[in-house]
């Protein structure tokens, strides 16, 4: 048997599966009750969504070209006719859906007017006494009726449950089946979009299970379940995980103060910036000081490889309105959302924080500094004797190499997907880092083989601005002048320009911005700041306030110039996608807010722009 004509085959297909979706949208404006729990209203928009991407990965909205690219499989004429025959089979039961529909609204028109009738067809001297008669009942007379009403149409409304749960699942299983014909990879793009997709389709989402979405996603369910314990929902006024009015916790579960005496060989942390530029955030522009040890547990034979990334005590006291109990559930707070977020999916790129250090560091001129270090366990397979490296050390390390090691093409594509769809993932659950760059970039050695798999990467440098903070935001904050050799002036490369502008509340799209020079810094395998020509390092080191946007300029021109030769052209513009900014897609509760501004910074649909613009993109470039 001949194969199908292109043309025609996608031609049809791409009829049905739009007949489906607008079928599916009738029925969901008609018949499926709205609901107070993530019951049947939001598992039948689940199942829609997952039809509309399942149609989205086949390419049914991209040009032929593209279409056909993505639908070789459909060449096989038993694979055509199955996914004609699924995309027959969802059509049909929802018809049946509407159709059954229309008979509950006749009965119930029928009903009502059943009984206007018979309330016509009484005198007026016949209704008074029938009401008269109705007053003189007993209260349990009337008592009885009630619940007889309610029951019969508690009845009712059951058997339309029962009912709407059996099309339900068969809906699903339709679904099941087409998405068994997707590639693994595939099928987990569709998964990982839908977490945007609820996001930015369901604005009053009720609390969430593990089992909401079904057992296929179970992982949108907990990224959808942190993004609910972060506090950033759409609907509430954005604010970061420490709210100033969240209630204390007075009975926490453990105490997560890690003692300095279960730490072999700890030493007080020597910390390389002066008290000044500690109080801005233990240098706003300057890298994190990390420290290594190996942590006895208590109650355990065995201990474990531990990390302590040092920041200010000052930070979260300065300008503070809580008290040092208010500052200590936060802490507590922080690591258990971070410890929540590593056990969630192993695709968030992150260690597991299992606690804080209260100490003291040691200043340049030999003072001490209160300082608190968040802790984390190394990863099972990594070698514990050898410290970690971060990305900017790796690429140093070949950059400044008479004969430079870059890794292959495919790994550095893997490593640029795989931090692209952590930070999405981040987004999504509610986290904003605000400090994405090649220094907060962590690989560690491999236990076996000894050598860093760049392909493993880890988002660490984890540190807000003050809790407590409210208004706008701080303008970033730079030492000026300081030498780049120290890893200082530089940290602006990563700096989104309008927060070196002026005061502003970080943003998402502050954090893809900054994604996006790592990015390119992958493609070149050099750090950004070599990109630069001499007056451009010069900008940088100075962190020019008078045109902050001169080196973003810069990068943007070297992107789109140089890059698509060296990794392909889905991979450049995903770059540009996340340098020049994503268009964001309003909400339709809100068309009529014409301004980021007017959301108070809350980007509605970043989410999915940014999947879509750049996630996928890499995963398509990379071939995952």
């Amino acid at each position: 048997m001949a194969p199908p004509d292109p043309d025609t085959f996608l031609d049809s297909l791409s009829y049905l599966f739009e007949a489906c979706l607008l079928k599916y949208h009738h029925v969901m404006e008609r018949s499926v009750p709205k609901r107070t729990t993530v019951d049947l209203d939001v598992r039948f928009r689940i199942e829609e969504m997952r039809l509309r991407l399942w149609g989205r990965l086949r390419g049914f909205n991209a040009p032929l070209d593209e279409a056909l690219k993505r639908n070789e499989t459909l060449n096989v004429p038993e694979i055509l006719s199955l996914v004609r025959r699924l995309l027959k089979d969802m059509l049909q039961l929802l018809k049946k859906r509407e159709e059954d529909n229309t008979r509950h609204r006749a009965r119930q028109h029928s009903e009502r007017s059943s009984v206007e009738s018979r309330s016509l067809d009484l005198s007026l001297s016949e209704a008074m006494y029938a009401q008269m008669h109705l007053d003189s009942r007993e209260g349990n007379d009337h008592r009885r009726r009630a619940r007889m009403n309610t029951s019969a149409k508690s009845v009712a409304s059951f058997d339309n449950r029962v009912a709407l749960r059996n099309q339900l699942t068969e809906i699903i299983a339709v679904n099941n089946e087409l998405e068994a014909l997707l590639s693994r990879s595939e099928a987990s793009a569709l998964s990982q979009g839908l977490m945007a997709e609820i996001l930015f389709m369901t604005l009053n989402l009720p609390i969430v299970k593990e089992d909401s979405f079904g057992p296929r996603n179970a992982t949108v369910a907990k990224v959808i379940q942190l993004r609910q314990k972060n506090k950033t929902n759409l609907t509430e006024e954005h604010r970061m995980p420490f709210d100033v009015a969240q209630p204390r916790n007075p009975h926490p579960e453990r105490d997560l103060v890690i003692p300095i005496s279960l730490l072999v060989g700890f030493e007080e942390p020597q910390l390389a910036f002066g008290a000044d530029l500690l109080c801005s955030g233990m240098g706003s522009d300057a890298p994190d000081v990390r420290t290594f040890y190996y942590r006895h547990t208590e109650g355990e034979e065995q201990g474990q490889f531990v990390l302590a990334e040092w920041r200010s005590q000052k930070t979260e006291s300065q300008n503070s309105l809580i008290n040092q109990e208010a500052r200590m559930d936060r802490r507590q707070h922080l690591v258990g959302l971070l410890h929540q977020t590593f056990c969630a999916s192993a695709d968030f790129r992150i260690l597991d924080c299992v606690g804080y250090i209260l100490t003291e560091g040691q200043l340049p001129d030999g003072n001490k500094h209160p300082v608190v270090g968040f802790v984390y366990n190394y990863p099972i397979n990594a070698a514990f004797l050898e410290q970690p490296m971060t990305l900017r050390q790796v690429m140093n390390t070949s950059y400044q190499s008479e004969r430079p090691d870059v890794p292959e093409l495919e790994d550095r594509l893997l490593l640029a997907h795989r931090l692209s769809l952590a930070l999405y993932q981040l987004h999504c659950a509610g986290w904003i880092h605000q400090r994405i760059s090649s220094h907060n970039i962590l690989f560690f050695h491999d236990a076996e083989s000894g050598k860093v798999d760049i392909t493993q990467p880890y988002i660490c440098g984890w540190r807000y601005n003050r809790p407590d903070q409210s208004g706008g935001g701080e303008a970033y904050r730079t030492n000026q002048g300081g030498p780049a050799a120290n890893g200082l002036a530089d940290m602006a490369i990563y700096v989104h320009p309008d927060r070196i502008r002026e005061a502003r509340q970080f943003r998402k799209s502050h954090d893809i911005y900054s994604l996006g020079v790592v990015l390119a810094e992958i493609a070149f395998w050099r750090p950004a700041l070599a990109l630069a020509d001499p007056g451009h390092q010069n900008a940088i080191r100075l962190c020019d306030r008078d045109d902050p946007g001169r080196w973003s300029r810069a990068l943007i021109d070297a992107v789109a110039r140089r890059i698509g030769a060296s990794v392909g052209a889905r991979y450049r513009d995903a770059v540009l996608g996340c340098l020049r900014g994503l268009r964001l897609q309003c909400i339709e509760s809100l068309m009529d807010v014409k301004t980021v501004k007017d959301l108070n910074g809350l980007e509605p649909g970043i989410e999915k722009a940014f999947f879509w613009k750049v996630v996928d993109e890499l995963r398509q470039a990379a071939q995952v």
